[in-house]
Formats: C-alpha cells, sequence, structure tokens
C-alpha cells in the first residue's frame, strides 16, 4: 500500500526528525554552560541561607532562582504593597489560607521572599527590598529587612496563628503517608 515513509530509509531518521536533530551544537555549550552554572550558584545560596537559618529552604531556593530586578514601588504602590501583605496576614485570610500558615516559624515571621513570590505581589514587579521597605510603614506588621520577613505586631494575635501555624505543621507530618509508614515499620 501507500503508506508514509514506505520507500524511504528510516534507519537514519528517528520519529520524523533528521538523523542530526539531536546532535551535539557547539554554538549552545556556553549557553547550557552559563544556565547551569547559575542554577548551581543559585542552590549554593539557598542551601547558605538555610544554613544560617534564614528560613525554610525552599522558600530560599524560590527567591534565589528569581533574583530581584525589580523596579522601585511609588507612594501608591507602597500603600498597594502594604494593603496586600497586611490582607495576607488578616484574620480573614489568615483562617483559610493553610499554606501561609505552613510557612510561618514558631514565633509567627514568614520569609519575603516567598511572599514576593505570591500572584498579586508579583504584578508589582519590585524587589524583596522594596517590599520591606514599604513593610516599615505598617502599622500592623513588624519587618526585618536584613533577615528579608514579616510577622504581626500584635503579639497576641501573632502568638494564636504561630501555635495555629505548629498545630497545622505536626498535623501535616502526623497524617502524611511518610509517617504512616514509618510507624508501620516501627
Amino acid at each position: 500500500g501507500k503508506g508514509k515513509g514506505k520507500g524511504k530509509h528510516t534507519a537514519d531518521m528517528g520519529y520524523g526528525y533528521p538523523a542530526n536533530y539531536y546532535a551535539y551544537d557547539p554554538r549552545y555549550a556556553a549557553i547550557y554552560a552559563a544556565a547551569y552554572q547559575q542554577a548551581a550558584h543559585a542552590h549554593a545560596h539557598a542551601l547558605a541561607a538555610a544554613h544560617a537559618g534564614q528560613g525554610n529552604m525552599l522558600d530560599s531556593m524560590a527567591a534565589a532562582m528569581k533574583p530581584g530586578r525589580g523596579k522601585p514601588l511609588n507612594d501608591d504602590g507602597k500603600k498597594s504593597v502594604v494593603g496586600q501583605v497586611e490582607f495576607y496576614f488578616s484574620d480573614d485570610n489568615l483562617c483559610k489560607d493553610t499554606f501561609l500558615r505552613t510557612h510561618m516559624d514558631a514565633d509567627g515571621w514568614t520569609s519575603l521572599d516567598l511572599i514576593s513570590q505570591f500572584n498579586k505581589m508579583r504584578e508589582y514587579r519590585t524587589t524583596v527590598e522594596s517590599i520591606a521597605e514599604a513593610l516599615k510603614t505598617s502599622t500592623k506588621l513588624e519587618v526585618e529587612v536584613p533577615a528579608r520577613r514579616v510577622r504581626l505586631k500584635d503579639e497576641s494575635l501573632r502568638g494564636k496563628w504561630a501555635k495555629a501555624s505548629l498545630e497545622l505543621t505536626s498535623h501535616i507530618e502526623a497524617t502524611s503517608p511518610k509517617a504512616g509508614a514509618a510507624a508501620a515499620s516501627s
């Protein structure tokens, strides 16, 4: 019959691509090397930050992979950023935002690197440093600029949500499939 590829020498072709399609191209070697080096540098930076106790390793890695190349915030942008982050830490949001609560430490601190990657925050196209500077004006939040983290100012609210975060994390760890397998093997 008249099928595709009949009569053609198919040994030199892979899945319809020319034989040299997957061949090494020296023009791209420098690009690959630079991308690999950047990823290795970002990974090393994240490991160092995590080792120094600057928060969750995944948060640090996310920040390292997306370096701040943002624009400075104008006054309206600063007000909007403060309002958005204050909303993230409001009772109305925290009661249902398990993701944010699981990223709070025992003292209520949360990485600004993590928060800067939220979709609404990315719309501002700014740096973590600019976000931290804007949050200095907040009446509800306190920020540690060198550590790149934020938490509620109100100690009783902070304690409530930090405790809820620890309980949630403990529950997740206790009910995860890995925890069940570990208990079954002992």
